[in-house]
């Protein structure tokens, strides 16, 4: 019936009470949820999930071993569903039974909670680079909204061909205004008479602007948002963007 999906469940936990808001959220999500919330963790639990064998193998990479590698799979396998015609021909790339029929134990301790930060932030900026930062309107340009730690360390897991497209961070905190971000990462190549390739560093400063939200919706770059989803702590974010049309925040 969904050949071209990943199949999951709801869960419930043991002991109960357990990651209570963490459950809320993914047990939680709608259909089309599924797919724009991939960015902040694995939308159907790693556990849960079915899928037939050739929609597997087909995986680019398999299955990574190295930390995280649930959601670097779900990533890969939305990889698969454009690169596959899948999503064009709009048929799911996830698809989840409302039942809850997976026990999902919690234990203090668990490995999934010793997943770095530096991991995850690496995970989910590669997977943005690819399936969103390639794709117009962002390839022409985008900005960031905050100016803080966590726009910051975005903006520096960005690759370099990526982080020129940058053109201002936005910050309702005015003491951040006159900063700036600065980065070194533009590697020049010139080639000298001599033939010799001479790599040099640019450093270059990316402006940090003043706005409210009144400001952010008649912008006209898009803008890229990291917003804490409820219950998460800073690691975890729903990259979303502005909807032009009607002014209101979709995700990506």
């Amino acid at each position: 019936m969904y050949p071209d999906a990943m199949v999951g469940c709801n869960f419930y936990r043991l002991p109960a009470g357990s990651t209570a808001r963490y459950c809320r959220w993914a047990n939680g999500l709608s259909r089309e949820q599924l797919a724009t919330h991939r960015f902040r963790d694995c939308t159907i639990i790693q556990p849960t999930w079915f899928m037939a064998r050739t929609l597997f193998e087909r995986q680019d990479g398999g299955y990574d071993t190295k930390p995280a590698e649930d959601l670097v799979f779900q990533l890969r396998h939305w990889d698969e569903h454009v690169r596959s015609g899948a999503a064009v021909a709009g048929h799911p790339a996830f698809v989840k039974c409302e039942e809850s029929l997976l026990m999902y134990r919690w234990r203090p301790g668990q490995l999934t909670l010793s997943v770095p930060r530096a991991r995850l932030r690496e995970v989910r900026v590669r997977a943005l680079e690819r399936q969103v930062l390639r794709t117009q309107p962002w390839s022409k340009g985008f900005a960031i909204w905050g100016g803080g730690k966590d726009g910051r360390a975005f903006y520096r897991e960005l690759q370099p061909e990526f982080q020129r497209l940058v053109s201002a961070f936005h910050d309702v905190d005015k003491s951040k205004v006159c900063c700036g971000i600065s980065r070194e990462m533009l590697r020049c190549s010139l080639l000298p008479i001599s033939g010799m390739v001479d790599e040099r560093v640019v450093s270059f400063t990316v402006p940090i602007s003043h706005h409210c939200i009144t400001h952010l919706c008649r912008s006209e770059a898009p803008i890229m948002i990291m917003a804490p989803t409820e219950g998460s702590s800073s690691v975890k974010y729903l990259f979303a963007r502005r909807t032009r049309s009607n002014h209101r925040l979709s995700a990506v």
